[in-house]
């Protein structure tokens, strides 16, 4: 590989690019039994009648927040989770504020399913716990909305997730891992199920596992971890944190290769998974040296839809450079509601 290339992809694994109006007025008030503090909501509502609680905690760190939009409904309702991108070094659970993007919130509000925004903890430059760290905030998010489901007016069986960039990863491991709840657990809500009833990723990554890169989504191209990792100190740095490694050697010890495994969505999916809505159309179909064709390339939706293709599970996908559309135009959050509403 040359040498300039090796560059631009060191680049591009220390950072990864991702991914309205007036406000309305909405009641206010205090939840009594989880506290929440109800306030205007961050974007125009555009008349629908729906409270929402901004910072909602469900840990005890500073970035364990969530932002809820929950629409005056007599009967539970159904909820769409939204996991922000950045690659897990940056981003807001306010991103799904700005632009075009509160359509889709008001679109969820506009059926009578309510809406939620989480933010999970980034990883350090140097992280000792890894990638699971920010995947297993997100996961206690939903056992945390799913164990105050009475109290928030939601249907626990109804809830779907989607994001972008690392949150559609996020989600996808949500989606295609084993119920990951504890029955034997103190915390009541680590006995809460993951299990959720659909799944939406937008420019995701097809795993987490990095050597499914080089042996699968970027075979095509000779990619290899070991050329990534010897290009620069701060890269190989990277790369082991982002397993909670301490050394290079380490990453195929027994204890790293089963962390791998544990966030290999490509390998966790099975056929009695949620029906996923996917789409990676940004980024040219060509070698990466770029941040955003890196981590959104076409080859990684090429790698999840065929696997879900081969195992027979449900899928609306879209990924034109290689002429993948589905024929419905189905948009993610008309796919989330046919399983929430």
């Amino acid at each position: 590989m040359p040498l300039r290339l090796l560059f631009v992809l060191s680049f591009a694994l220390l950072a990864s690019s991702c991914g309205g109006g007036g406000v309305s007025a909405v009641a206010t008030g205090t939840d009594a039994s989880l506290g929440l503090d109800y306030s205007e909501s961050p974007i125009e509502l555009s008349g629908i009648s729906a409270r929402f609680a901004a910072d909602v905690a469900y840990d005890n760190q500073a970035q364990t927040q969530f932002d809820i939009f929950l629409p005056e409904a007599s009967e539970r309702t159904g909820l769409v989770i939204y996991l922000h991108g950045g690659g897990f070094t940056s981003g807001d659970k306010s991103a799904i504020y700005q632009d075009a993007r509160p359509d889709e919130i008001r679109e969820s509000l506009s059926q009578g399913v309510a809406f939620a925004s989480v933010n999970y903890r980034l990883l350090d430059a140097v992280d000792a716990d890894g990638v699971l760290k920010p995947l297993g905030d997100s996961r206690r998010a939903l056992q945390f909305i799913r164990h105050y489901a009475t109290d928030l007016n939601i249907d626990p069986d109804r809830i779907a997730v989607y994001g972008d960039s690392a949150g559609a990863g996020t989600s996808l491991w949500l989606a295609f891992h084993d119920d990951m709840a504890d029955p034997f657990s103190t915390d009541p809500i680590l006995r809460q199920s993951t299990r959720i009833a659909a799944v939406g990723a937008i420019e995701t990554q097809a795993s987490y596992d990095i050597f499914r890169w080089e042996s699968d989504v970027f075979s095509d191209y000779g990619i290899t971890v070991d050329a990534l990792r010897l290009a620069s100190p701060i890269l190989s740095e990277r790369l082991l944190s982002f397993y909670g490694a301490s050394s290079a050697d380490d990453l195929q010890s027994d204890e790293v290769i089963a962390y791998r495994a544990d966030v290999d969505l490509l390998n966790l999916m099975s056929v009695d998974d949620p029906a996923m809505w996917l789409r990676n159309s940004e980024q040219a179909l060509a070698f990466p040296v770029s941040v955003g064709q890196l981590f959104h390339h076409p080859y990684h939706a090429r790698e999840l839809k065929e696997q879900a293709d081969a195992i027979g599970l449900s899928n609306v996908s879209y990924i034109p450079q290689i002429g993948v559309s589905d024929p419905s135009g189905e948009e993610v959050m008309s796919f989330m509601l046919r399983y929430v509403r």
